[in-house]
């Protein structure tokens, strides 16, 4: 196989012009924007949305990064329309587009926004069609943890192509992170992005990808043809080897992309320059880590769960509408419950909860471990 190429720019703040600038300079060392997008062209950009927080909260792609790209797309010809569909429901969706400010961005440069509510049954999992009829899907992730698959970013991101609440399904699908890793590799050879360009600003280290997790200026936009080499040359700068990341393992292992380090040619930036150390992982990073044989023995004495800050929960019910199995209810006082027989730790609860009500738990032994 060919070497890939990621590029790494450094931009220091969400300035237009400077964020404009440090994406077409990621994207020149590919070819530029004109290799990739030609006139006429239908471009769908996707950007990572998952919350209805404002642009700060560092949660969503940046709306900078949204503009540069549309107007990138714009000045190569392409008719651009911008989409995404965070777990949730319609009202859910319209709300974040509007809390995010990607609405407003789209408006100013007078783009749409992509319905993605027509669907294509792909081995029965419902996939928008918006980014699969595009002439040039454009995947714009943002830098985070996760608390499921350590990273979110290039491969991950393609999974906003699974409407809503489908999402859920996915996870009651594959409920164990190596099956759930399968899962989204197969909905990204769906639809492998023509050019990610990584939103790494401000990143998200800790119990990402939400409000669970702590903000980290990175100082960074990346660009690759190849979703997988740019997780691989993120996981690198965090300090996790590609491998120990379960999709760029399982999408390697298919072929769908580049994960050694050495078959990627990293440009525009010196890549040891951007390494975050003591760059903080999930707490759940500790059950990728284990060899099977020993997690069988430790899964006697681990306890890692989803709990809840009571003060801070507004019980709207959308922990108990996106728990696939049905493990959290509301309760006659006005909070939820926890069926723990039931969880399968997906942690979805965790990751769309909007108040940051919703944490990860960890016993005594849990924490000496990973300590």
């Amino acid at each position: 196989m060919a070497k890939s190429r990621v590029s790494l720019i450094r931009c220091s703040s969400y300035r237009p012009h400077k964020v404009y600038d440090a994406v077409r300079k990621a994207i020149d060392p590919l070819g530029g924007i004109n290799s990739i997008i030609k006139p006429g062209n239908r471009v769908l950009i996707k950007p990572n949305l998952l919350s209805a927080k404002p642009p700060e909260s560092g949660i969503d792609t940046h709306p900078e990064v949204v503009r540069a790209a549309i107007r990138l797309a714009k000045e190569a010809g392409g008719i651009v329309e911008v989409g995404d569909s965070p777990g949730g429901s319609v009202k859910k969706m319209a709300d974040v587009y509007t809390g995010s400010g990607i609405r407003k961005v789209c408006e100013e440069e007078n783009v749409g926004i992509a319905g993605f509510d027509k669907v294509r049954i792909i081995r029965g999992i419902p996939v928008a069609t918006a980014p699969l009829e595009a002439d040039v899907f454009i995947s714009l992730p943002k830098f985070k943890t996760h608390s499921l698959m350590i990273l979110t970013a290039g491969i991950k991101n393609v999974f906003g192509i699974v409407p809503g609440l489908f999402k859920t399904e996915c996870h009651k699908l594959a409920p164990h992170p190596a099956s759930f890793a399968k899962l989204l590799v197969d909905i990204y050879g769906y639809a492998r992005p023509h050019l990610s360009i990584l939103d790494g600003i401000v990143g998200m280290e800790g119990d990402g990808p939400a409000g669970g997790g702590t903000l980290r200026e990175i100082n960074l936009v990346a660009a690759s043809t190849d979703a997988v080499s740019l997780d691989a040359v993120l996981s690198r700068i965090i300090g996790v080897e590609p491998f120990d990341i379960p999709t760029t393992r399982e999408a390697c292992r298919r072929g769908l992309g580049n994960g050694r380090i050495e078959d990627i040619d990293v440009v525009g930036g010196n890549l040891e320059q951007f390494i975050q150390p003591g760059f903080k992982l999930p707490k759940t990073t500790l059950y990728h880590r284990l060899p099977n044989s020993l997690m069988r023995v430790l899964s006697l004495f681990l306890r890692i769960k989803p709990d809840v800050r009571r003060d801070l929960c507004k019980n709207c019910g959308l922990c108990v509408e996106s728990c696939p199995v049905g493990a959290i209810s509301s309760t006659e006082k006005g909070g939820i419950e926890f069926d723990y027989g039931k969880c399968i730790l997906c942690l979805c609860c965790h990751e769309f909860c909007p108040e940051n009500a919703i944490f990860i738990k960890e016993n005594i032994i849990a924490r000496l471990i990973r300590t």
